[in-house]
């Protein structure tokens, strides 16, 4: 044989050994059926970003390190970061580390350590929802609000954005030192 024919013989058996490979390599994958989360799931974008407005007015934005689209219309996001306007201001800002948008009711709900700021005070909970067809914040769990030096914990929080106006149920609070000494005059009566 001379050199041309080692070569071909060379790169035949070459070519023969990588085929034999793959098919040995290839024979132990198994083919799986998508799970059901894949079966509804649309796509899914790093970086993502979503606003609502009604009227031509900004209703609320949500931004978020990733997004998942399901079929069913509803966006899951991590790191949630929400922001409602209210009258085109900026009423309240709230993050948590997941969230949810109904793009069918334009709802938002974040959950995990949440945290809801405004201009009147703060709020603290596992779990918040925006209707935003009724301009309102829900939270059915356990909620701490912070208002200047007041603590009020409560349950089954009702809001509006700016936290103007909150709505709690088996409510608890703290006294701060400095009013536990404080004395009320008591108004005369008739029996005085």
């Amino acid at each position: 044989m001379d050199a041309p024919e080692v070569e071909e013989a060379l790169r035949r058996l070459l070519i023969l050994s990588l085929i034999a490979l793959h098919f040995i390599g290839c024979s132990n994958e198994k083919i799986r059926s998508p799970s059901e989360s894949e079966r509804k799931l649309n796509y899914q974008l790093w970086g993502f970003s979503a606003e609502h407005r009604r009227d031509g007015r900004l209703r609320w934005r949500v931004r978020g390190r990733k997004a998942v689209f399901l079929k069913d219309g509803r966006v899951k996001i991590t790191d949630p970061l929400l922001v409602i306007f209210d009258m085109g201001e900026k009423a309240a800002v709230i993050k948590g580390e997941e969230g949810e948008v109904d793009q069918n009711r334009e709802d938002v709900k974040i959950t995990g350590e949440v945290e809801g700021i405004s201009r009147k005070g703060r709020f603290y909970t596992q779990e918040v929802i925006w209707r935003d067809s009724q301009g309102k914040l829900f939270a059915p769990g356990e909620v701490k609000v912070v208002k200047g030096k007041s603590r009020v914990w409560g349950r089954k929080m009702i809001s509006d954005p700016n936290m103007k106006f909150i709505e709690l149920k088996e409510v608890k609070f703290n006294v701060r030192s400095e009013d536990e000494k404080h004395v009320e005059e008591l108004p005369p009566t008739p029996e005085d």
